[in-house]
């Protein structure tokens, strides 16, 4: 009752914000349009003919022209004027529609879960079906990757620019006591100012011991342009925190009765589990803001001659928590009385540079940037023992971009080299675009990252006496990164593309127990051992990792076909110990019928979703760190994974249930996430997306 109530009063308090907002809004374009009058009302009283001439002489005038087409806009009202603008500065319109791919995104991430495999319960990790390394940070990161997964970043945060008050609901049904809301709220104060309210709260119990999840996300974001377009400011604030009570996976008995289908254990609760005290949770704070000032031109004339000079400044905060009260011996021996562990760590950023952009030679832009790191753990930081406990860096980079475009050719480089630091990184990306005619086209890049160690490599510290580590002898990471796309409509679009890794670093499983292992011989080797011990390892062989992948949409009448297929092969010169583990098929086929009903009411669509990945050594995940260790001994994957589906559309509402996996219990109980951590049985949700425009 408390999480419901709970929920209520926030859609209440959205709601009263709105209305008042709405009011406010309301107001100042009245005002607007009675300053801006021009036409004497009193004289429209007179003859007709008095109004005829009148009405011709300033039909003359600029001025009542320019007025008449201001009138019509704000007369004419469409959904294309919901703007959605990137962190890049790229915009889209808002998307009420109902489309296969938009009922891929129904969930925690609002975001395709095509490479990813959800743990059982909803906020938990997410194991890893592909990768991309595209996306590597240049600045040295805390960790905790699986943490991370549903994390805002800086490239997440949306800004808005909208003619009307825009409010978007989501709420889906979560896994045993509990929910998911996620509510934005966006209006302009006035044309120039717009500013955005969103909050996502999630908690979910699930269907094991020691598994409840909760996840809270606010953001506050706003984008302002003066009024002759030579300034620009915008920001955002988030506050966010993402825990899990962590349970370690079920025993190696209750995985048997698990696998074997058992009826007695077929609730899930009755399954024992390795830690039933345990939670970890990471918290981050950041602030934001971006400044732009045009010398020359302004920021509404795109395709004409402009100079500007631009600041940015990012100040972020995290730290992630590790405790046991229990003080389970799962991650080994403990060196202290409290199973608690803490890391801190913050950055700060200061970038300015220039913008030049011309109609003929494209779009330039030079920078330095600027980054203060800390980290630091905080349960060591007064002990008087000769450890490092923190790291201290900076870091100065330069950094550069040339954009052009010429009908229908897109060149885009750019580049970002460290000239002083305690840490080297540099990055040099080229790619080029051919747009044909109905948006078939044809993209190549190419992409060279040279990173330093993320500091969770470097250095740890825990209350367990095997999670403690100073690396300072690991080498750069490199990465050299091929990708060419091919869309041709009607038929599909295929990625190609072939990443090269050297000295990749990697956690693995330590299988060197320290203690003694009741009743096993001492050459056995543990399949499943009841420790969890970890070492940090860096690759002396070269990593060469393909992946071709296929999507396509084929629709007759009021049937369609989605396809998802994706080709992957990894290799570091030895086949029996890969370290970028991927199952070599992952497969995804979506077939629906939508139509109209109820007169046309409301438009429907149903279908069946089917999903499938071959067996590979799938990451092992480990509580403590956060993050996936690499593993060669136990094989997960070649399980079907069926689901129907049921969407509705009623004006601005879109409506959805699901029966997830419903065939879990025809095709045997082999499906798991990670070794000891089963996927999730048939079950039924449903949700909600309901937009508001005004």
């Amino acid at each position: 009752m408390k999480i419901c109530n709970y929920i209520i009063y926030n859609f209440i308090i959205i709601f009263l914000l709105q209305t008042i907002n709405l009011h406010a809004f309301q107001e100042s374009v009245q005002n607007t349009e009675k300053s801006s009058e021009t036409l004497d009302l009193k004289k429209l009283n007179t003859t007709s003919n008095t109004i005829e001439n009148e009405f011709d002489e300033k039909l003359k005038s600029k001025k009542f022209i320019v007025q008449k087409r201001k009138l019509k806009q704000k007369d004419s009202v469409y959904i294309g004027m919901y703007k959605i603008i990137d962190y890049y500065g790229k915009s889209i319109s808002v998307d009420t529609s109902l489309t296969i791919r938009k009922e891929y995104t129904n969930n925690l991430l609002r975001k395709d879960y095509f490479e990813l495999l959800p743990f059982v319960n909803m906020g938990h990790a997410f194991n890893k079906l592909a990768y991309n390394f595209f996306e590597e940070n240049l600045i040295p990161q805390i960790g905790q990757k699986s943490k991370h997964t549903s994390y805002f970043k800086s490239e997440d945060i949306k800004y808005y620019n909208v003619p009307t008050p825009f409010t978007e609901l989501f709420f889906k049904t979560t896994m045993e006591q509990g929910q998911l809301s996620d509510a934005l709220i966006t209006l302009n104060v006035n044309p120039n100012f717009n500013f955005a309210i969103a909050y996502r709260g999630m908690r979910s119990q699930g269907k094991y011991v020691n598994q409840r999840s909760n996840n809270e996300a606010f953001r506050y974001s706003f984008n302002f342009n003066s009024q002759n377009h030579k300034y620009n400011f915008k920001g955002h604030y988030v506050s966010q925190n993402i825990g899990n009570n962590e349970n370690g996976g079920v025993t190696e008995q209750s995985l048997s009765q698990f696998e074997l289908g058992d009826p007695e254990f077929k609730e899930r609760s009755v399954l024992n589990v390795r830690l039933k005290k345990a939670y970890n949770e990471l918290k981050g704070k950041r602030s934001f803001f971006n400044q732009k000032y045009f010398l020359k031109g302004t920021s509404n004339l795109k395709n004409e001659n402009s100079l500007s000079i631009f600041h940015e400044f990012l100040n972020e905060t995290k730290f992630y928590i590790y405790e046991d009260s229990q003080r389970s011996d799962y991650f080994g021996p403990l060196a202290s009385e409290e199973a608690k562990d803490q890391v801190n760590w913050a950055v700060i950023q200061n970038s300015i540079g220039l913008n030049y952009n011309n109609s003929k030679l494209g779009k330039i832009n030079g920078a330095l940037e600027y980054y203060k790191t800390d980290y630091f753990f905080k349960n060591f930081l007064e002990t008087n023992n000769n450890l490092n406990n923190l790291i201290v860096y900076k870091q100065l980079f330069l950094s550069g971009n040339y954009l052009f475009n010429w009908k229908g050719f897109n060149f885009d480089t750019s580049f970002k080299k460290t000239i002083s630091g305690d840490y080297r990184s540099d990055l040099v990306e080229i790619s080029a675009k051919i747009i044909f005619k109905q948006k078939n086209y044809f993209e190549i890049g190419i992409k060279k990252i040279n990173k330093a160690p993320d500091l969770n490599f470097i250095l740890y510290r825990s209350a367990y006496e095997n999670y403690n580590w100073y690396n300072d002898n690991l080498k750069n990471e490199d990465f050299t990164l091929l990708s060419s796309t091919l869309f041709i409509n009607k038929i599909g679009k295929f990625n190609i593309s072939l990443q090269k890794l050297k000295n990749y670093i990697y956690y693995s499983q330590n299988f060197n127990i320290p203690i003694e292992q009741e009743d096993e011989d001492e050459g056995e080797v543990f399949l499943y051992p009841r420790q969890l011990l970890t070492l940090v390892n860096q690759s002396d062989e070269k990593i060469d990792y393909l992946k071709i992948r296929y999507d396509s949409n084929f629709r007759y009448r009021k049937i369609e076909l989605s396809n998802t297929i994706q080709y992957q092969k990894s290799d570091n010169g030895d086949s029996e110990n890969l370290i970028l583990n991927v199952p070599k098929w992952n497969l995804r086929s979506s077939l629906s019928y939508s139509s109209f009903v109820f007169k046309k009411a409301m438009y429907l669509q149903f279908g069946i979703t089917g999903q499938y990945f071959s067996k590979f050594f799938i990451n092992k995940y480990n509580p403590l760190l956060g993050s996936f260790l690499v593993q060669n001994r136990y094989e997960i994957g070649d399980f079907p994974r069926l689901d129907f589906f049921v969407n509705g559309k009623i004006k601005k509402a879109r409506l959805f249930l699901k029966y997830e996996h419903f065939n879990s219990s025809l095709t045997g109980y082999n499906f798991l996430s990670s070794e000891g951590y089963p996927y999730r049985d048939a079950m039924i949700r449903f949700g909600i997306v309901w937009n508001f425009f005004e």
